[in-house]
């Protein structure tokens, strides 16, 4: 097992921040002014974005495990507690009871070391090679 934690690049997702807080301040003012089903929707998508990149931005891998905020708080996760795996395009998401943290694979500097340090950390069961 390596301890070359992969690192996500931050610089790239908090410039993913800037669109849609910038669309939220902007159209704060006018949905009080005047509201409309158009403006709700642009404002709730561009929440629900900022939330996500967050949530990336938040994801943390050490050779113990992982953590990460979600919804309904932080998350962290032993990578033995881990007991199912789903390899999706550009996250992985790892399971363990109730608890789940999606890897946002593709937010890393490099992709591959993410996917590598993740399957070498898993339980030898889970792994894909």
């Amino acid at each position: 097992m390596t301890d070359d934690v992969p690192q996500i690049a931050s610089t790239l997702e908090r410039t993913k921040l800037l669109l849609p807080l910038c669309l939220m301040l902007l159209q704060w003012p006018l949905m009080v002014q005047r509201p409309n089903p158009f403006g709700l929707l642009l404002f709730l998508g561009c929440l629900y974005t900022t939330v996500n990149v967050a949530r990336i931005l938040s994801t943390h891998l050490t050779a113990a495990g992982i953590s990460q905020f979600t919804w309904r708080g932080r998350v962290q996760m032993r990578w033995e507690d881990v007991t199912a795996v789903s390899r999706r395009n550009r996250s992985i998401l790892l399971s363990s009871g109730e608890r789940s943290v999606s890897v946002p694979t593709e937010s890393f500097y490099d992709t591959r070391a993410a996917v590598d340090y993740l399957d070498s950390h898993l339980p030898r069961h889970l792994r894909q090679h």
